[in-house]
């Protein structure tokens, strides 16, 4: 593959066509300029630092490598991709398509990384390793099945908590107690006064 050899690339006005040959090198404190644009069909190597001025917008067709890694904004204030391939964003980051997670890798939260969310190849976990508690928040809470088709228990703001078996109530809470549906085993009963 042909290579061009620039100590200094610079964007300015001008005319006409320069036809540059393979291992050219361009003198340093020279400048390659075109009006029109400057088309190159082999690589660019610089020994000094390539600086884009201006630019609004880089359309890359290809791959593009940043072997030491990758900053966005001044100095890395909005986020780096690190060599090793470790991400860190300030603001909010959007994932428009989805996060897919391989087994075993953990979903962490919290500052610590207390709270996880993973699945270990043949069962899915939520930990809480903190020192509180796992807590969730919700006027209706329902679990159901694997396939969503069956409401194991339901436990209702203001109402009730519901127990079910094979997708019917069998134990349910009220303002006054608990209604259980069906035959209820005890190895003790005791009756209070009254």
């Amino acid at each position: 593959m042909s290579e061009i050899r620039v100590n200094k690339l610079k964007n300015e006005a001008g005319s006409g066509a320069v036809e540059l040959t393979e291992g050219a090198s361009i003198p340093t404190g020279k400048n390659l300029t075109g009006a029109g644009g400057i088309s190159i069909t082999g690589n660019i190597i610089t020994t000094g630092t390539l600086t884009y001025e201006d630019v609004t917008s880089i359309d890359s067709v290809g791959l593009i490598t940043a072997r030491s890694g990758l900053e966005v904004g001044a100095a890395g204030v909005g986020g780096t991709v690190s060599a090793l391939g470790h991400v860190e964003f300030v603001g909010v980051t959007t994932i428009g398509l989805g996060l897919t997670l391989a087994d075993n890798v953990r979903a962490k939260f919290g500052n610590a990384g207390d709270l996880e969310i993973y699945h270990s190849g043949s069962e899915s976990h939520i930990q809480e390793q903190g020192t509180g508690g796992l807590i969730l928040n919700s006027s209706v809470t329902t679990i159901k099945n694997g396939s969503d088709t069956e409401t194991i228990a339901r436990f209702t703001e203001n109402g009730g908590v519901d127990l079910n078996f094979d997708n019917s109530t069998k134990l349910a809470t009220t303002n006054t107690g608990a209604v259980v549906t069906g035959i209820a085993t005890a190895s003790d009963f005791v009756i209070g006064v009254g």
